[in-house]
């Protein structure tokens, strides 16, 4: 990524600038009186790229008395020509205006566009230029002190190790997901055991009989019982209605014959015999009298024994038909335990299908869990893979390199203690003697020093990977004498590409002799004067 041109309204002490880094390279030097605004320019190219400065309010970015402020920065990155035009306005909305080749880039705000710009074309990270590019002594992590998040995010930014990092949070997230799911099936589990208890709990009320054919053969039993006492009662009805038809005939017949022996007494009542006129006897009219009274007793024997045969016939249907509905109620009864027998037999069955189903669905969710358990163990591996080896392996292939290079460049600045990046991309320092020196140790020309060399090592090693033409070095060479800043200027100027510009600020001489450019910054009432000379 190169920064061809930025222009610069109203920004802090700036009241307008407009610089082309085309025309510049090399190492130049931007001098000026303490406040005079020198650092300003640092703080409008990290503005131009990302739209803040660390630790700044952009209102506050505004020059005093002004409302408005304005960064115009062209940039050119992954073969494409990009313009940024961001406002600072004191009241109101800030716009931006992004532009691809001349074509408007849309965002759906502020934040969108500059997510847009950082993760589809800026090939630079932020950190980095801040670390590497654009470095600010009062916004300065020193490389020599970074924490183990620090590390991490410097290396992020330098060797993509988030594109490892994405590997890890993919089977972190494979992990959390894999847990959900576990998490799912113990409560799936959790709730089909519950259900599987109270299965297990429950006690259908159990019928009389144990099976539908015992209760076919009991109904079968009864009703062959009903018919054959419906053939029995059939035929001893038969003969009992018999005898009473045969003595209600013989009572009809005696009442005939008396009603006969009453019509011939009733004839011969004169004394005389209606058919031959002869003259009847007492004698005959006693005999009819005995004959009548004869077939009167016979019929009160006859009725007597017929009412006994009748009582004997309504005795024998009453038991008949209680025998009967006795057997009936039986075949209706055992009818109902049948349903119920029936009805339980379904209960049971169901019940252990449902039972079978529940044990079939916990012990498969138990081996998915198992299964699950066993691809997290997986993921778990990679992850320690990643820790383990892949990061150690990268560091070690890149910091062998570095140490050479802080090796080198301690050398050349004639320092007399020992500087490396440990196998944990942890910095260590120790005396000639193999002794550890804590960095608090050091005075601050001293670490100044380390901070300078241990950059232009890092510059040095990643110079592939950090695209940038535009360099940044803001007081960073103050309180070291004058040797070691020749020093380090020769150092600086060996690290920088042809097309490469690097601007130091420093109240602290500079050697011309090492200088390719000068920008002098004048202060008058409160606003800033630049002045460009190429040496």
């Amino acid at each position: 990524m190169q920064i061809d041109r930025i222009k610069i309204h109203n920004f802090k002490s700036i009241d307008d600038l407009d610089v082309n880094f085309q025309e510049m390279s090399g190492l130049w030097e931007i001098s000026g009186v303490v406040g005079a605004g020198k650092t300003t320019i640092g703080e409008a190219i990290i503005f131009g790229l990302f739209g803040s400065v660390r630790g700044k309010n952009n209102e506050n970015l505004i020059s005093w008395g002004k409302k408005h402020a304005l960064i115009e920065t062209w940039i050119y990155c992954k073969n494409t020509h990009l313009y940024i035009k961001r406002e600072i306005n004191a009241y109101g909305q800030s716009p931006i205006i992004c532009k691809v080749d001349g074509e408007e880039l849309q965002g759906t705000n502020k934040r969108s566009l500059q997510s847009i710009l950082e993760n589809e074309w800026y090939d630079v990270p932020r950190n980095t230029i801040e670390l590497l590019c654009v470095i600010s002594f009062n916004n300065f992590k020193s490389l020599s002190t970074l924490n183990t998040q620090d590390s991490r995010e410097f290396l992020n930014s330098t060797i993509s190790f988030d594109k490892i990092d994405i590997y890890e949070e993919y089977c972190k997230n494979q992990i959390r997901n894999t847990n959900e799911t576990i998490r799912g099936y113990e409560m799936d589990i959790k709730s089909f055991e519950g259900s599987l208890k109270a299965l297990i709990e429950s006690d259908p009320q159990k019928p009389k009989y144990d099976s539908i054919e015992e209760v076919d053969n009991i109904i079968k039993d009864y009703k062959k019982q009903l018919d054959d006492a419906n053939a029995k009662y059939k035929k001893e009805r038969k003969a009992l209605e018999s005898e009473c038809r045969s003595q209600n005939s013989a009572i009809k017949k005696a009442v005939v014959t008396i009603q006969l022996l009453k019509g011939n007494l009733d004839k011969i009542k004169d004394g005389v015999c209606p058919v031959c006129g002869s003259k009847v006897t007492p004698e005959h009219i006693h005999e009819l009298d005995v004959d009548i009274k004869s077939q009167q007793d016979l019929i009160g024997g006859m009725q007597k024994i017929l009412d006994i045969s009748e009582k004997k016939l309504r005795d024998f249907d009453t038991s008949s038909n209680k025998i009967l509905k006795d057997l009936n109620d039986k075949i209706l009864q055992t009818t109902v335990e049948k349903t119920k027998t029936s009805s339980y037999i379904d209960q049971i069955k169901t019940l252990e299908t449902k039972k079978s189903k529940y044990q079939h669905d916990i012990q498969v969710m138990q081996q998915g869990i198992e299964e699950l358990q066993k691809t997290n163990a997986q993921w778990d591996e990679m992850i320690e893979f990643i820790r383990n080896t892949v990061r150690p392996s990268i560091i070690a292939s890149i910091v062998p390199n570095i140490n050479k290079y802080i090796a080198k460049y301690l050398q050349s600045t004639h320092q007399n203690y020992i500087v490396y990046f440990d196998d944990n991309f942890k910095c260590v320092m120790t005396n000639p003697f193999g002794e550890t020196i804590p960095i608090s140790s050091l005075s601050t020309g001293q670490k100044k020093v380390i901070d300078m060399v241990i950059i232009l090592a890092f510059v040095k090693t990643f110079v592939s990977q950090i695209e940038f033409n535009v360099f940044f070095m803001d007081e960073l060479m103050g309180n070291i004498d004058a040797d070691l800043r020749d020093i380090m200027c020769i150092l600086l100027k060996e690290t920088l590409d042809e097309h490469d510009v690097m601007f130091l600020i420093s109240h602290s001489p500079i050697n011309h002799q090492y200088i390719d450019g000068v920008i002098k910054v004048t202060r008058t009432q409160g606003l800033s004067h630049y002045s460009i000379e190429n040496l």
